[in-house]
């Protein structure tokens, strides 16, 4: 990817999305929802390499702060069922981009899983939908 927009509309998606993680009742303190919020609206447009520097530089803002889950456990576990359901194997890594997914499409009007054949997008969606 050649360039990514942090531009003052990221900033005030970024807002939007924790006044809605707050109205929520998100459990965890407020640099964990400032966190959370930051990481929602930002992680799905990076590409895999891109990850490990975003996440160096939130461990920078936030120095020893862990995410708060805010209840996702049982969307994995679902997801986790779902998978095995469907005669497929529930790996941890088609169970986080599921988690993925839905938290993208909590944040986003419009998604297009993309990537090259074989990477789990088919699987992801079904496993989304049920």
């Amino acid at each position: 990817q050649d360039h990514y927009d942090f531009s003052l509309r990221n900033i005030k998606a970024v807002l939007v999305q924790a006044g809605s993680l707050k109205r929520e009742k998100f459990p965890g303190t407020e640099s964990q929802l400032c966190l959370k919020a930051m990481m929602d609206m930002n992680l799905p447009k990076f590409a895999k390499d891109d990850v490990p520097l975003f996440m160096g530089m939130l461990g920078d803002l936030f120095p020893g702060l862990q995410p708060e889950d805010a209840g996702l456990a049982d969307l994995r576990v679902k997801a986790a069922e779902d998978l095995k359901g469907s005669d497929l194997e529930a790996s941890p890594h088609i169970v986080e981009k599921v988690i993925h997914l839905w938290d993208t499409l909590r944040t986003r009007h419009g998604v297009m899983l993309v990537g090259q054949t074989g990477s789990g997008k088919t699987t992801t969606q079904h496993a989304h939908k049920q």
